[in-house]
This record gives C-alpha cells, sequence and structure tokens, in this order.
C-alpha cells in the first residue's frame, strides 16, 4: 500500500499535545500545577478560621476557587502556546514537504525530499487514532503521524493498520472524543 500526503504545522502541534497528555509525568505535573495553589490557600484559610480572622478566610476561600477552576484554561493555552513555539521551532522545515510511505507485509518505509526511513513492523508499540492524525507509535518512542484529512485511502488505511495490530498483538485505539484540553 502507498500513500502520499504533507504534514503541516497543525499535525505536528496535534502529535505533541496528544503525546503531553498520555504522558504520566506530564499529567502529575499539570495535576500538582492546579492543585498546588489552592492546598496551600486550604492550609492558610483553617490557619485563620482558628485565629478568628474571616475576612481573610473569605479572601483565602475564593482564591482558592477561583485558582483551580481557571488554572485549567490558563494551563491549557499556555501549553498550547509553548508547543506551537516548540514546533514551529524544531520542524518549521517539514511542513509542507510531499511524503510517501509504503506499507509492507514487513516494513514500512517513507520518503520525502532527502532521506528515507524504514520501520520493522516488529517495531511498532501501538496504533492511535485521533479526530486529525493517525499515530503509529514506536518502540523506541518516536512516531509516525498520519494527517486523516489529507489521505486519499483512508478508509483503506484503517484496514491496512488494524491489520498489522492484529497480526502484531498491539492496540489499535480510535480515541474519536480526544481534544486537547
Amino acid at each position: 500500500m502507498t500513500l502520499e500526503y504533507t504534514l503541516l504545522e497543525k499535525d505536528y502541534l496535534d502529535h505533541q499535545l496528544y503525546v503531553s497528555t498520555q504522558s504520566a509525568r506530564a499529567r502529575k505535573t499539570r495535576l500538582m500545577g492546579r492543585l498546588g495553589l489552592p492546598l496551600m490557600m486550604a492550609i492558610f484559610l483553617l490557619t485563620e478560621m482558628i485565629s478568628g480572622d474571616y475576612r481573610l478566610t473569605i479572601f483565602y476561600l475564593l482564591f482558592g476557587l477561583l485558582w483551580y477552576w481557571l488554572y485549567g484554561y490558563f494551563q491549557a493555552w499556555f501549553y498550547r502556546w509553548h508547543f506551537a513555539r516548540h514546533v514551529k521551532e524544531t520542524f518549521a522545515e517539514n511542513f509542507g514537504i510531499p511524503m510517501r510511505m509504503e506499507i509492507t507485509d514487513v516494513e514500512i518505509q517513507t520518503y520525502d525530499a532527502g532521506s528515507e526511513v524504514k520501520v520493522l513492523l516488529s517495531e511498532i508499540k501501538s496504533i492511535d487514532e485521533i479526530p486529525s492524525i493517525i499515530l503509529v507509535i514506536l518502540k523506541g518512542g518516536g512516531s509516525l503521524i498520519l494527517p486523516k484529512e489529507r489521505i486519499a485511502e483512508l478508509d483503506t488505511l484503517r484496514t491496512r493498520l488494524q491489520e498489522i495490530a492484529n497480526s502484531l498483538g498491539i492496540t489499535y485505539e480510535r480515541k474519536d472524543d480526544w481534544k486537547w484540553k
């Protein structure tokens, strides 16, 4: 099976955002950022309640709640901004370059203007499909990004990738409801 496509900035950004949501370390960091200040405010709130100063108690309560509710929006915006800058700095030369991928019974070969990559099918860890891209995740930590909107034979590709996943005993996950938050 042969595919021809191009990767755009959005594809690389979606890949970075998706990978960050799958990382336990990144999830823990985001959770600690969201909960750290409200927990500190709860401690201050308790000390002020014990001392009897309810004006500061109300301030700490409101500030902690506002932080908890609003921090998620700020954090999502900040991470998106950070990853967008990273993608522009790192992958800008790859945007819009025509690529060709050949999937055989043994390997996946990708070609662009200046390089060729061969990956044995046995090196595939999993295959994840999110609304905009399909990711062939490799055991070494890399990924092959396939933009769904620019692949003409998408249904044929899905079928072929599901066959590969079944033959290798790996997962093919469709996460149609995934979105960056």
